[in-house]
C-alpha cells in the first residue's frame, strides 16, 4: 500500500496578477528603503524564488507577500505557487507564523493579533451579554472559545494574546507612538515586550500631560 502524501503541485503566475488575502494586509513589512528589503531583493535576483508562494486557485495570496513584492520590483513574469482551497486560509496563515524562527512570543502576538481580532470582538460583545452569548459554529465552540483555540494553536498565552490588544488599540489611539516602538517589538536581536511598551505609553501620556500644564517661566 503505497501511503506517501501527493505533491502539491505548483504552478506558474504572473506576481502583478496576485493580490493578498485580507488576512495578511495588515502583517508588518520591512521598509523599502531598508537594508533588510535590499538584502531580500538582491537574494532574489541571484537566486530566484526557492520557496513557492500559496495562494488560492483565484489568485489570492495566502503566504508569500514579501517574495511577491520583491519579484515585482525585479520585473518577474511568472513565479512558482502551490494553489490551496480558500477555506485552508486562515489555517495555513496562523501556520505559516508560527514557524517565523525571527519573531519573539511577543512579536508573534502582535503580528497575529489583526489576524484574531475579529473573534476576539466577537467573544467580547458576548461576554458584555449580547445575542452572541449564545453563539455558537457548526463546531460547538463559542466566540471566546475559538479565541482561545486560535491562539492556542500558535502557542500564545492569554495574557500575552491581551496584551497584544492593547498595544495594538494603543497605536491606533497614537500612531507616532507605534511608528517608534513596531521596529523594536518586532526586531530580532534586541525586541521589546508587548508589556514594556504598554508601560511606556502611560509613562509617554503622563509626561505629555505635564508639559501642557507647565507654567510660560518652566517652558522657559
Amino acid at each position: 500500500m503505497n501511503t506517501k502524501a501527493t505533491p502539491p503541485v505548483i504552478e506558474l503566475r504572473d506576481p502583478s496578477d496576485l493580490r493578498p488575502h485580507p488576512l495578511i494586509k495588515t502583517m508588518v513589512r520591512w521598509a523599502k528603503d531598508s537594508p533588510e528589503w535590499a538584502g531580500f531583493v538582491e537574494d532574489i535576483r541571484i537566486n530566484g524564488i526557492q520557496n513557492p508562494l500559496i495562494i488560492t486557485q483565484d489568485g489570492v495570496l495566502i503566504d508569500g507577500e514579501t517574495r511577491r513584492r520583491a519579484a515585482v520590483a525585479l520585473q518577474f513574469t511568472l513565479v512558482p505557487c502551490t494553489v490551496i482551497p480558500e477555506h485552508e486560509a486562515v489555517r495555513t496563515v496562523l501556520r505559516q507564523l508560527r514557524w517565523r524562527r525571527n519573531l519573539t512570543k511577543g512579536g508573534l502576538a502582535y503580528t497575529a493579533y489583526p489576524l484574531l481580532e475579529p473573534a476576539h470582538k466577537e467573544a467580547r460583545l458576548a461576554a458584555v451579554g449580547s445575542d452572541l452569548t449564545l453563539a455558537i459554529t457548526k463546531t460547538g465552540r463559542t466566540p471566546a472559545q475559538r479565541v482561545d483555540d486560535l491562539a492556542d494553536s500558535l502557542a500564545i498565552s492569554k495574557r500575552l494574546f491581551q496584551q497584544a490588544a492593547r498595544v495594538h488599540e494603543i497605536f491606533l489611539e497614537d500612531p507616532e507612538y507605534r511608528d517608534q516602538m513596531e521596529p523594536r517589538i518586532l526586531d530580532a536581536a534586541e525586541p521589546v515586550g508587548l508589556g514594556a511598551v504598554i508601560a511606556g505609553y502611560g509613562g509617554r501620556k503622563a509626561t505629555a500631560g505635564q508639559a501642557k500644564h507647565r507654567r510660560p517661566e518652566e517652558q522657559l
